[in-house]
Parts: C-alpha cells; sequence; structure tokens
C-alpha cells in the first residue's frame, strides 16, 4: 500500500482510495500515477511514459498521456499551477512531489523527492480495512 496525504493507493488491485472511500480510477491511471511515485527521485520524461503505456499509439499517445496527467491531477486534487503531488517539467515531463507515508518500519526507506528519509511501503500490500 502506498499512502500520501489522505490517499490509500493500490499497486496490486489498481486502486486508489481517499478517506477509505474507492475513487472511479481506470486500472492504466493507477499504473501510471504508481510509476510517477515509484520513480519521485526524478523526472519522468514524456517518452518513457509514453514508450512504457502507449507504445503502439503513434501521436495518439501525447493525447491519452495528457488526459491520463490530468485525470490524475483530478482524483487528487491537484492544481498545474500550483502542484502537491504532480509538477511538470516544462519540454521534459513529470515528476512526483508529494510525501510518501508509511506505517510499518519494517518496510524500506527510500528518499521522497523532499529530501527526507521515511518509510515507503512500495509494492507491500494490505488490504484496506474499515
Amino acid at each position: 500500500m502506498i499512502r500520501f496525504s489522505d490517499f490509500d493507493l493500490d499497486p496490486a488491485a489498481l486502486r486508489i482510495c481517499r478517506d477509505r472511500t474507492a475513487l472511479d480510477a481506470s486500472p492504466q491511471t493507477v499504473e501510471v500515477l504508481v510509476f510517477l511515485i515509484e520513480n519521485r527521485e526524478r523526472t519522468v520524461g514524456r517518452s518513457e511514459l509514453l514508450d512504457r503505456f502507449w507504445p503502439r499509439s503513434g501521436t495518439g499517445g501525447d493525447a491519452a498521456l495528457n488526459t491520463c496527467i490530468r485525470r490524475i491531477r483530478s482524483l487528487v486534487g491537484d492544481d498545474a499551477d500550483a502542484p502537491r503531488f504532480i509538477q511538470t517539467r516544462p519540454r521534459s515531463g513529470y515528476r512526483f512531489i508529494g510525501t510518501i507515508d508509511a506505517d510499518d518500519p519494517e518496510i524500506g526507506t527510500t528518499k521522497p523527492a523532499s529530501g527526507i528519509r521515511r518509510p515507503i511501503a512500495v509494492g507491500a500490500i494490505h488490504p484496506i480495512t474499515s
């Protein structure tokens, strides 16, 4: 389970919840968000995202990527002009800049975009309970 702000992201189930309520997100939208979070220490290039998620869509992939990023921002209440989670790097790509939280100190630590070392639950699967 990946937790940030008041969101729980389950990479295995391809599901995102806010305050334990499942949000309406396509599996691909969740996959892109997970990929950005897992690579948050760097800017993920547009071409890398296109190659990974839209490899055979030609020029249609650009529109699909733009739509996907807009959908992610809408889901998490982010604003492209004042981002809290997804930062656009002009002519470069995107970077997850939010802070990842984890409750389990046994899960490996990584350095989030903020530079503070915190535990992270990337890849760990815990069911969401009420």
